[in-house]
């Protein structure tokens, strides 16, 4: 890392992600902290037969996106392991996942989480500019994120309901609906989905789900635009 400022070793807590392990921490130029980090959990299973693979190496490092610390902009780079195995035809190697980044995106899951819930009473180019991501960025975690249907399995209470209706593209009738749960333990994303709210309250009615709403407001001003 050229120009870069280390820093002194860090917790891993401080990141929130599972199984890895900080290799190095540097903020650079810009004042970006890149935090270098490297997976503890070494097995690999094949993607064809299921069986545990023998080590092959490392794919390209990559860089995400990852929630701030101390206020500045945090990228987490990784090199994901690679695994052979002995057993297939053609002995067909398979890269290591990790559950807190979905392969192809430049993002952790934290920070898309995060983008989302910025959405709430704001606008697309809004999280666009306060993030410093482009607009179109924000669609992809968007779609990524769009579910078919609300999973109600194991619900039984939400707490204070939220339902916003966020606009997809200026000027048109295309929006995606985020429920949220909110307590005093922070908000909790429960789906975002493409229907309207009141196909959502009818669900949570039908499915015996006790809500509140906030206090001094009526449901339906609870809707972004």
């Amino acid at each position: 890392m050229n120009n870069m400022l280390h820093l002194p070793p860090i917790p891993t807590s401080i990141l929130g992600l599972s199984n890895i392990e900080i290799e190095d921490a540097a903020m650079d130029s810009s004042g970006d902290f890149i935090i270098k980090v490297k997976s503890i959990d070494n097995t690999i299973k094949c993607k064809k037969c299921g069986d545990v693979t023998s080590p092959h190496g490392y794919n390209r490092r990559i860089r995400l996106r990852h929630l701030p610390v101390f206020g500045h902009k945090t990228y987490i780079e990784t090199a994901p392991a690679r695994g052979i195995c002995n057993k297939c035809d053609n002995h067909p190697t398979t890269t290591e996942s990790s559950d807190w980044y979905d392969a192809g995106s430049s993002y952790t899951k934290a920070y898309e989480k995060h983008v989302i819930l910025s959405l709430i009473n704001s606008t697309i180019s809004d999280v666009s500019m306060k993030e410093d991501i482009g607009y179109k960025a924000v669609e992809a975690i968007v779609d990524r994120n769009i579910e078919s249907e609300v999973n109600w399995d194991g619900i039984s209470e939400i707490g204070l309901l939220g339902i916003d209706e966020i606009s997809l593209k200026k000027g048109y009738k295309d929006f995606i609906t985020l429920i949220t749960s909110r307590s005093e333990k922070g908000t909790r994303i429960i789906c975002l989905i493409k229907c309207h709210t009141s196909v959502i309250l009818g669900q949570l009615s039908g499915n015996n789900i006790s809500y509140t709403v906030p206090p001094h407001r009526q449901l339906k001003s609870h809707i972004c635009n």
